[in-house]
């Protein structure tokens, strides 16, 4: 992994003492979170994010809100019973950020469209919360698809090209560890392993050359995932990563802010990621005034 790609990996130290009621068992060997079946959306939420987004933007970052959808909202069929409840909340909070002038792609309806096209092929794992590294590759064809109809320019980024190999892993996952269920063994999937080729320039070679991409989420945003590595090839550019597993919307966002690498390195776009089963509460906590808005104003301008 190249040495400018860190990703700080917190995972939950509850996760696997929760109760097992936390768990949904679906069909076919599918589970699912019970937080997913959360129809609400929080107070302040979109507000927050839609003021944490201008502030940043203000600065010349560009953003885009990488919103995962719940896994229900794509194997809704694969829970136990047919319910609308599943598909409302994610569309809803999509619109209102689109509405409120924020880049909120709507990451859903490709999946959706991914899955019907190719069936036998699992956009998320089994037994964990995440999507897997094939459904990684259609988040990251969104991404590049949206940046291009932004014209957000990266060309004056230095270029680097990956090699993509895949093999044969199992994974447990979050769910089948909250499940507490022994019966439970891990499931296969399909992982890529990506490695750094000769790189189109050498500036690599320099320590002071700009990476101009943001990648600040929660495990979704990790290694587990792929996602880093996979916009890294896609795109042609270095990532820098920061996923915190557990992290909610605001502390990664806020942890990236308040670090050196944004103070002396501010990225041209920023990749803001969060779940769609996070919406249901307001987050904030008094972060964006203490910590979002102060980092903001100690960058150089």
């Amino acid at each position: 992994m190249n040495r400018f790609l860190f990703t700080l990996s917190m995972m939950c130290a509850s996760l696997a003492s929760a109760a097992p009621s936390d768990v949904i068992y679906g069909k076919d060997g599918w589970l699912f979170f019970v937080e997913d079946k959360h129809d609400t959306i929080g107070r302040d939420t979109v507000k927050d994010i839609v003021q944490a987004v201008k502030l940043v933007e203000k600065t010349g970052t560009k953003i885009i809100v990488l919103v995962a959808p719940e896994k229900s909202r794509i194997y809704a069929d694969k829970l136990p019973r047919a319910t609308e409840l599943f598909s409302r909340r994610y569309s809803k909070f999509i619109n209102q950020l689109q509405s409120s002038g924020v880049d909120a792609p709507d990451f859903a309806t490709p999946l959706i469209k991914a899955r019907k096209a190719s069936p036998s092929v699992n956009l998320y794992h089994l037994q964990d919360t995440h999507w897997t590294p094939d459904g990684t590759l259609i988040i990251v064809d969104e991404i590049k698809k949206d940046i291009l109809r932004r014209q957000i320019d990266l060309s004056d980024l230095p270029t680097v090209e990956y090699s993509r190999t895949s093999v044969q892993e199992t994974n447990l996952g979050d769910l089948g560890i909250r499940a507490q269920n022994p019966e439970l063994k891990p499931a296969p999937y399909r992982k890529y392993v990506y490695e750094l080729k000769v790189p189109a320039t050498d500036s690599l070679l320099d320590d002071t050359h700009k990476i101009g991409i943001a990648l600040v989420g929660t495990s979704y945003s990790q290694s587990f995932t792929t996602l880093p590595e996979a916009l890294q090839a896609s795109l042609h550019h270095e990532v820098i990563s920061v996923g915190i597993g557990g992290g909610g919307i605001w502390q990664p966002l806020s942890t990236y802010l308040n670090s050196d690498s944004y103070k002396l390195n501010p990225p041209k776009l920023l990749i803001w990621e969060f779940p769609g089963n996070h919406i249901w509460v307001d987050h904030l906590d008094g972060w964006f005034d203490k910590e979002i808005v102060p980092a903001v104003k100690r960058l150089k301008k």
